[in-house]
Order: C-alpha cells, then sequence, then structure tokens
C-alpha cells in the first residue's frame, strides 16, 4: 500500500511539473531616466495570487491580483504593470506568489520567486554651443 501512495505522489509531482510554467521578464533592460518599460510574469494556472513590486528610481510599478479562471481549468495567464523610471540607478523588479493547478482532483501549488534589473542611465543634458557674434 506504501508503494503505490508513493507511487501516486511521484505520478502527481510528474504531471505538476509538465505543468509547471512560469516565467517573469521586464520589456528593457537598460533605459534612460524617464523611459517606461513593462514587468510581467507569465504562468499556466487554474488559481493565483501574484505580487509584483520594485525598488530604486521608479513610480507605478506594484500589482497584486489574486484571481482564478472561475472553472478551475487551467489557463494561460500574464499578469504585467508599466513602470517609469524616475532618476539614474538600478531598479529591482521583484516578483513574488504563487499558483496553483487542479490534478486529479487535487490542489498542486507552486510558489513563484524572481528578480530583475533594469538600469537606468543619466538623461544627457544637451548644452548648446555658444554663438560669437563679431564687431
Amino acid at each position: 500500500m506504501k508503494k503505490i501512495k508513493l507511487l501516486l505522489i511521484l505520478f502527481i509531482a510528474m504531471l505538476a511539473c509538465t505543468y509547471k510554467v512560469s516565467a517573469m521578464s521586464v520589456s528593457r533592460s537598460s533605459i534612460t531616466e524617464g523611459e517606461s518599460f513593462t514587468a510581467s510574469v507569465s504562468f499556466a494556472a487554474a488559481s493565483w495570487n501574484v505580487h509584483i513590486s520594485a525598488n530604486g528610481p521608479v513610480s507605478g510599478c506594484s500589482i497584486d491580483e489574486v484571481n482564478d479562471s472561475g472553472d478551475l481549468s487551467t489557463i494561460n495567464k500574464t499578469v504585467s504593470v508599466n513602470c517609469t523610471s524616475t532618476g539614474p540607478g538600478t531598479i529591482t523588479v521583484k516578483v513574488t506568489g504563487d499558483y496553483a493547478i487542479l490534478v486529479n482532483d487535487e490542489v498542486v501549488s507552486t510558489n513563484i520567486s524572481d528578480t530583475k534589473v533594469v538600469t537606468v542611465n543619466a538623461k544627457q543634458v544637451y548644452q548648446p554651443q555658444p554663438t560669437y557674434t563679431y564687431t
């Protein structure tokens, strides 16, 4: 009986691994001060609890999404947020949370944790050349 339970658990784990797809991305890894980029995470799930946040010279780079597919079927989902740099430096974007799928009437949950870095370069200041008037 123990062997059957162990084989069943291994089988469910193998099925869960075939469904486990999550990928965090940022649309640009290097930008200029004042420019924007998109941070997103994609996965296949029946329910999810995903948080994207950022540290550094950035605004608007935070989203919390808790939801489900409505009928516990596994769907492909992408959670995205638009981020705008506010100064030169380094922005660290982090995604945390979890998502779940239904395998053989059992809920299999997977944790999400990933970090991406975006470098923000200083905006070039235009210095006009002086004009000289000869008399």
